[in-house]
C-alpha cells in the first residue's frame, strides 16, 4: 500500500476509536459527527484524568500533523523525526517489551512505527469496558503498585 494510504488508514483508525472513547466517557457531548468536530478538537476533549490516555495525546496530535501535511503535499512521507515523536514513553516500553517477549525484530521504518503507534493508541481508546482495556488497567495498577486501577 502506498504511504499516503497507510497514513490515512492509521489516522482514520485512531479517529474512529477516539470518537468511540469520547462517546463512551462523555455521552452528554451529543453527535460528534453531526457537530463536525475535528480530530484535533476531539483530542482536546479527552479526559486527562485517565492516565492511559495521557500517554498518547502528543502522538495523536503528531499523527494529525502528518495527515495534515498531505493536504499540502500528496508526496508527504513519514520521517525519522516523526517516528521519534511516537517512540516515547509507554508506547516505546510496550513495543520494546513486546518484541523481547516474542523474539521479533522491530521495524525501524518510520511508516511502520506510525502504524504501530496508531494500533497502540486505538487499543488504549477502545471502549473502557472492553476486556483488553480491563487487562491494561490491571497492568497499570501492578506497575504503579496501586490498589486502584
Amino acid at each position: 500500500m502506498l504511504t499516503i494510504g497507510r497514513i490515512l488508514r492509521a489516522h482514520l483508525h485512531v479517529e474512529y476509536y477516539l470518537t468511540e472513547f469520547l462517546r463512551h466517557t462523555n455521552p452528554q457531548l451529543g453527535d460528534l459527527d453531526e457537530a463536525r468536530v475535528t480530530f484535533n478538537q476531539k483530542v482536546t476533549l479527552l479526559q486527562r484524568n485517565d492516565a492511559r490516555i495521557g500517554y498518547v495525546i502528543s502522538g495523536m496530535r503528531h499523527l494529525n500533523k502528518i495527515r495534515n501535511r498531505l493536504a499540502h503535499n500528496l508526496e508527504a512521507t513519514v520521517t525519522e523525526e516523526d517516528a521519534n515523536v511516537f517512540l516515547q514513553g509507554l508506547f516505546k516500553a510496550f513495543r520494546d517489551e513486546g518484541a523481547k517477549a516474542s523474539g521479533t525484530q522491530l521495524s525501524t521504518a518510520p511508516i511502520d512505527v506510525l502504524e504501530e503507534f496508531a494500533e497502540f493508541a486505538s487499543a488504549l481508546l477502545h471502549g473502557p469496558s472492553e476486556q483488553h482495556s480491563k487487562a491494561f488497567a490491571q497492568a497499570m495498577k501492578e506497575l504503579s503498585g496501586s490498589s486502584e486501577p
